[in-house]
C-alpha cells in the first residue's frame, strides 16, 4: 500500500473535483460515476491509501459488490458522519466520496446501514475550516460565582474577552428571565459575581439571549414585552459608553422586517465589519407546534432591520429544532443546537461551514463528544477569534438547571 501526504492528497482529490464542480450536497448524474471514478482512480495511481495506526491518513478503498469479510457494499450512516468528517478534516482532504466502486473512509471498522445504488458527491468546505483548528476541549463549568441553581443560557464572551452577557432566571430579577453581565479584570482572572444590567433592557416579562455588537455600543435579544409582533419579538437598544452595562437606551422592537405572530429569540448579530452591517442570524417558531427554524434579516450599523427575514434552507431540517445560531467573525462558520437525528443526546451543538460569506452552508456536522453529552446541551457562543465557545447545558457537575460552560480550541 502507498501512503500519500495529506497535502498531495487534498491537492489530487481538488483536481478531481474541480473537473465537476458538483454543487454540495448534490448526487453525481448517472452518467458521470464512470468517468469520475477512472479519473479519480487516476488521480491515486490506481493504489489505495490506508489508514495505518495514528497515522491520521483517510483510506481510499475500492470497493467491490463483496468486500474481504463478505459483507455487501454499501454507504457509510449519519451516525458515523461526524467521525469520518473529523478525520478528512485532520489531513486536511477535501472531500467524502462514496460512488460506485469506490470510498473514502477512515478505517476497516466502517459501520454500515444502506446499499450503494447510486453516486453521492458531497463537498467539503468545513474540512478545511477544520484543518485550520484542533478539537474542542471538555467544557469546563464556569464555577458557581457566574451559575446558579437556576438557569443560566445565551452566554456571549464579548470582543476583549472581558465580559459574559447571558440570561438566568436567578432570583434578583425584574421579570422571570433577566440579562445579567459578569465581568473580570483580566483575561487570566477569575469572574465577578454577575449584575443585572436592569431597565429598560430588563422588564417584568422574559427577557433573554442578549447580543452585543462587535463595537459594543449595540444590543439585541429576545422579549415577551407588550407591544411587539408575537410574544417574543427581537428588539435592539443602543449605548454611548460600551463599557457602562447600565448605560442601555429605551428599546427598539425591530419591526415586521424581522418579527412576526410567531416567535423570535437567540439573535446573533454578524457584521460585515464595525463600521458596517451586517445579517442578524435568529430563530423563528410556532410555540404550538414547539418547533424552531434558523433565519437571518440584514441589519444596517445603527440597527435597523431591513427585512423580510430569510430561511436559511441548508441548516434547517424539517421536524426539528434548530435554535441560536452563532457565527465565526468572518462569517465561514456557524454554531447552533438541535434535536435532530444524529445527535449525542436531547439537543446537541452542531457546526457547518462555507468557503465564503455569501456562499451556502455545508451539511451540519455534530460536534460529539466532549462537547455534545447524553443530555440537553445548548445555546452555543462562539467568541470574537473564534478560539471559545461558552454553551449552556444541564450535564452532571453543575450548580443546577441549565450552566453555562465553557470549551476552547486553538488554532493551527
Amino acid at each position: 500500500m502507498r501512503i500519500l501526504s495529506g497535502r498531495r492528497l487534498r491537492a489530487r482529490l481538488q483536481r478531481s473535483v474541480r473537473i465537476f464542480s458538483a454543487r454540495r450536497g448534490a448526487s453525481m448524474p448517472s452518467r458521470d460515476c464512470a468517468r469520475f471514478r477512472s479519473l479519480f482512480l487516476r488521480a491515486i495511481k490506481k493504489r489505495p491509501v490506508r489508514c495505518y495506526g495514528t497515522t491520521g491518513y483517510p483510506a481510499l478503498v475500492p470497493l467491490t459488490r463483496d468486500d474481504s469479510s463478505g459483507r455487501k457494499l454499501r454507504t457509510i450512516s449519519k451516525s458515523k458522519w461526524k467521525f469520518v468528517h473529523f478525520a478528512v478534516g485532520t489531513t486536511g482532504g477535501l472531500m467524502r466520496t462514496i460512488y460506485i466502486g469506490c470510498a473514502l473512509v477512515v478505517g476497516a471498522t466502517l459501520a454500515c446501514t444502506a446499499d450503494v445504488t447510486d453516486a453521492d458527491l458531497v463537498l467539503h468546505s468545513s474540512s478545511l475550516s477544520a484543518a485550520k483548528y484542533s478539537d474542542w476541549s471538555t467544557p469546563v463549568n464556569l464555577g458557581p460565582i457566574v451559575n446558579s441553581t437556576s438557569n443560566e443560557q445565551n452566554a456571549q464572551l464579548l470582543k476583549d474577552g472581558l465580559a459574559i452577557y447571558f440570561s438566568s432566571n436567578r432570583p434578583g430579577g425584574l421579570g422571570s428571565q433577566d440579562i445579567w453581565v459578569t465581568r473580570r479584570v483580566s483575561v487570566d482572572s477569575r469572574w465577578e459575581a454577575p449584575v443585572n444590567i436592569g431597565p429598560p433592557v430588563n422588564s417584568p416579562e422574559n427577557d433573554f439571549a442578549p447580543n452585543v455588537s462587535i463595537d459594543g455600543h449595540l444590543l439585541f435579544w429576545a422579549s415577551s414585552r407588550p407591544g411587539g409582533h408575537g410574544a417574543p419579538d427581537l428588539y435592539m437598544s443602543r449605548r454611548d459608553n460600551p463599557n457602562d452595562d447600565h448605560g442601555w437606551g429605551e428599546p427598539v422592537n425591530l419591526g415586521p422586517g424581522a418579527n412576526t405572530a410567531d416567535f423570535e429569540q437567540a439573535p446573533n448579530y454578524h457584521q460585515n465589519a464595525e463600521e458596517g452591517g451586517g445579517n442578524l442570524y435568529f430563530n423563528r417558531g410556532d410555540a404550538t407546534l414547539n418547533l424552531a427554524d434558523l433565519y437571518y434579516v440584514g441589519v444596517s450599523r445603527d440597527g435597523v432591520a431591513h427585512g423580510p427575514a430569510v430561511f436559511v434552507a441548508e441548516l434547517n431540517m424539517v421536524g426539528a429544532n434548530e435554535q441560536a445560531a452563532s457565527l465565526r467573525h468572518d462569517g465561514k462558520e456557524v454554531f447552533f443546537f438541535s434535536n435532530r437525528l444524529g445527535g449525542e443526546g436531547l439537543t446537541d451543538i452542531w457546526t457547518s461551514t462555507r468557503q465564503n460569506a455569501n456562499d451556502a452552508w455545508s451539511a451540519p456536522v455534530n460536534l460529539g463528544a466532549p462537547v455534545n453529552t447524553p443530555f440537553a446541551d445548548v445555546t452555543p457562543n462562539l467568541s470574537f477569534d473564534g478560539l471559545t465557545m461558552i454553551l449552556g447545558s444541564n450535564r452532571p457537575g453543575g450548580s443546577g438547571g441549565n450552566d453555562l460552560w465553557m470549551t476552547t480550541r486553538s488554532k493551527h
